[in-house]
């Protein structure tokens, strides 16, 4: 019975609370109304009319502070919108017109310089934006047009001196862009078409010498692409297509003798590859296929004689490496295995006898290495493993140990 008495009782309850909560949305806002934080401090101010906002509202910090300030008309923005920072200093100023953002718009750093200053209309960018740093030194300019950047845009470094300028064209890059250094030389210009480098593109040196220059078609280098050093002389220039390394490439001196010649397809070196003495001997000589080092190597001394040949047989880098006297006598043979000495190598006298004979496995010294002297006489043998020479014994003339 008691329990009976108990869930009719429950249900009145709740008959009762929901008629109250239905009477509560039934009430209709009209005139000021106050929120609060849970300790008891007033958290909004806000004027309805009708049930819709209409009039100052006003929000705070727990600390009694304004935190933003503004008027309402039917329940849209109206008029100059202010927000603080906790201590009172201005954050924001934001200009409405019938709910949507139209005019000015300002941002304030805490210590109260311009952060930044906007223009809108109807809700999007229009006009021109400044953006500032903390010390108060202009960092950007744009200029906008129904929320998308068009025109002339300009960065600053913090010494007030121009950093940049990009034209805009429909939200993208389109035009020439500049870079410059701080101390207000121009570092770079490029081309843009469609927002994608498209034309003549150049990088400057502080006396504003030319340092390179390319053409692009599509974001890529199509063309010559040219280097030059600080005094004017071209120092490289390379044949490109689709962005990569595709014909002759030639690097020069400083004053302009030629020092590399070389040759490249689909980025990778094809063909003849030579370098070059200050003078225009030529130091080096090598072919390549597919990037890879093919047939024989060649390296000369100044005079032009023969010093270094190398040999590659197999795409494997098997060969061999032979170095010759000035006066084109063999000094040294090694045979190569992988790209790495490996095997039996002899050294020779300029008369031809024998020097020495080193065993190599893998590009390290194993085994014993023999020294003779220019009689042939044996001075010393060497033992090694894995490069490290471990035990040396030495000869007298008549060939025998010495302690």
């Amino acid at each position: 019975m008691k329990t009976r008495i108990n869930t009719f009782l429950s249900a009145i309850c709740l008959i009762f609370l929901l008629g109250a909560v239905a009477f509560s949305a039934d009430i209709v806002k009209d005139g000021k109304v106050k929120e609060f934080y849970p300790n008891g401090a007033i958290s909004a101010l806000r004027t309805f009319k009708n049930g819709k906002l209409h009039g100052l509202s006003k929000t705070f910090y727990e600390n009694g502070q304004d935190m933003t300030v503004g008027k309402y008309a039917n329940d849209q923005q109206d008029g100059v919108f202010k927000s603080y920072y906790e201590d009172g200093t201005l954050y924001l100023t934001k200009d409405f017109n019938d709910g949507q953002l139209d005019g000015m718009v300002k941002e304030f750093y805490p210590n109260g310089n311009l952060k930044s200053l906007e223009h809108f209309k109807k809700d999007s960018l229009h006009g021109s934006a400044e953006y500032y740093y903390e010390n108060g030194d202009l960092r950007y300019t744009m200029n906008f047009e129904n929320g998308v950047l068009n025109g002339i845009s300009k960065e600053f470094y913090p010494n007030n001196a121009l950093k940049s300028e990009v034209y805009y064209k429909d939200g993208v890059w389109d035009g020439s862009i500049k870079e410059y250094h701080q101390d207000g030389w121009l570092e770079a210009e490029w081309s843009y078409h469609d927002g994608v480098k498209s034309g003549m593109s150049k990088i400057f040196f502080p006396n504003g010498q030319l340092k390179w220059k390319a053409t692009f078609q599509d974001d890529r280098i199509e063309g010559k692409s040219l280097a030059y050093s600080e005094n004017g002389n071209l120092i490289m220039e390379a044949d490109f297509a689709d962005n990569v390394l595709n014909g002759e490439v030639k690097e020069y001196y400083r004053d302009g003798q030629l020092r590399i010649l070389s040759n490249y397809a689909d980025d990778k070196k094809e063909g003849l590859y030579q370098e070059f003495y200050p003078d225009g001997q030529l130091r080096l000589e090598r072919s390549y296929q597919n990037g890879l080092e093919i047939g024989v190597s060649k390296e000369f001394h100044e005079d032009g004689a023969l010093w270094i040949t190398r040999s590659y047989y197999n795409e494997e880098r098997d060969g061999s490496l032979r170095e010759y006297y000035p006066s084109g006598e063999l000094k040294q043979a090694w045979k190569i295995e992988d790209g790495l000495l490996d095997g039996l190598s002899k050294a020779y006298y300029k008369n031809g006898q024998l020097m020495s004979e080193e065993t190599f496995i893998k590009g390290k010294k194993n085994g014993i290495s023999y020294y003779f002297n220019k009689d042939g006489k044996k001075l010393f043998e060497d033992r090694y493993m894995d490069g490290v020479r471990i035990e040396r014994t030495s000869f007298s003339e008549d060939n025998s140990e010495t302690p």
